[in-house]
């Protein structure tokens, strides 16, 4: 098979694939992961394929929520991230935890700080965060139960902080780094990295002085946060040919990614008033304008999204408590006619492309 003829089936594999999900448009019903609470605020932080959400609520501690039961793990206990066993991170003043059936072991810093704080969990029980290593000095660390492993800094850097490992091991965050700018001079900030092969390496800015890796899937891609030329933030996913921009409103982060790519966070117009993101059919939506029916809820904060297409983070109940959701993707069919058309257009489309692509390989 040719170079040329495999960069034509990839064109009609990336044809098909919006018309195969225009099949129905995509809303979301709101659940309250903390409907009894009626004072103080929850939040959740994580969710993985099962459903189970991982978060906080005040007063109350760490708590996991599934299928309408909630379980409260400690009131001392801060939760960062679930995996997909359902064992949960997180940190207890100046220690790390994990929550595995209901006992929680500590992760001890043995890089010679005083302190150490989880960030993140893959499913194989991985944790990661940062680690203090002397006083003012952290370095982000991968942790498998007491043997914590500093994963250093970008080059000419001291400090970094890990918030995110994948199922391979990789794992993102921030480091300070030096470039050098358009004069020569060295300028210092924190850039957002990933790991391969145990070594960070550099993914750069938004055109800015710095970036930060929030989330990192499978596939190695990471979301963050980035600064920008004007100075403004804005949200991005990483790609080969550096950091894309997905930002909305004059500030924006991304705080979760899933293995198809799609990214959730929070934006804001005006740097007071907070909206939930997320990326839907390659366009970045405001998630409070996908939600069925009238819920009266509002959405400021979506932190994670599993790979069922399910996001967790916090908003505004329709009574004015902050409060922990869960939204669920709900099919929306689209007329019939329009299936029709866009079957039509495809098929016309791939004959066209086929009978191209076969003309270029005679």
């Amino acid at each position: 098979m040719t170079k040329k003829f495999k960069k034509q089936l990839l064109g009609l594999l990336l044809m098909a694939g919006p018309v195969y999900s225009a099949h129905a448009a995509v809303l979301y019903s709101v659940t309250d992961l903390t409907p009894d609470l009626e004072f103080g605020w929850s939040q959740a932080v994580g969710i993985n394929d099962a459903g189970q959400v991982a978060g906080n609520a005040a007063g109350t501690g760490a708590f996991i929520a599934h299928n309408g039961t909630l379980n409260y793990l400690s009131p001392h206990f801060t939760a960062v991230g679930i995996n997909g066993s359902g064992q949960v991170a997180g940190y207890s003043g100046q220690s790390s935890l994990k929550y595995t059936n209901g006992s929680l072991t500590p992760i001890t810093n043995s890089l010679g700080g005083s302190y150490i704080y989880a960030a993140g969990i893959n499913d194989g029980g991985l944790v990661t965060g940062r680690a203090e290593i002397t006083p003012g000095i952290t370095h982000a660390f991968a942790a498998d139960g007491n043997s914590v492993q500093s994963l250093g800094v970008l080059a000419g850097g001291h400090v970094s902080n890990g918030y995110a490992i994948n199922n391979r091991g990789q794992v993102t965050g921030d480091s300070y780094t030096y470039i050098a700018d358009a004069s020569g001079r060295s300028i210092g900030g924190f850039h957002a990295f990933v790991t391969e092969d145990g070594l960070m390496r550099d993914l750069g800015t938004l055109g800015g002085g710095y970036s930060r890796g929030y989330a990192i899937n499978d596939a190695g891609l990471v979301a963050g946060e980035s600064s920008r030329a004007d100075g403004s933030v804005h949200a991005f996913i990483s790609s080969d040919n550096g950091l894309l921009d997905v930002g909305m409103g004059i500030w924006s982060s991304a705080s979760g990614i899933n293995n198809i790519g799609q990214v959730v966070g929070h934006y804001s117009v005006d740097n007071q008033v907070y909206r939930a993101f997320a990326t839907l059919n390659g366009e970045v939506t405001d998630l409070n304008t996908v939600i069925a029916g009238s819920s009266g809820w509002v959405l400021e904060h979506a932190t994670d999204v599993n790979n069922n297409g399910n996001i967790v983070g916090y908003g505004l109940t329709p009574s004015g408590r902050r409060h922990a959701f869960l939204l669920t993707p709900v099919a929306v069919p689209l007329p019939a006619a329009f299936w029709l058309f866009g079957s039509a257009l495809f098929g016309w489309a791939a004959t066209r492309a086929r009978k191209s692509a076969v003309q270029s390989l005679i």
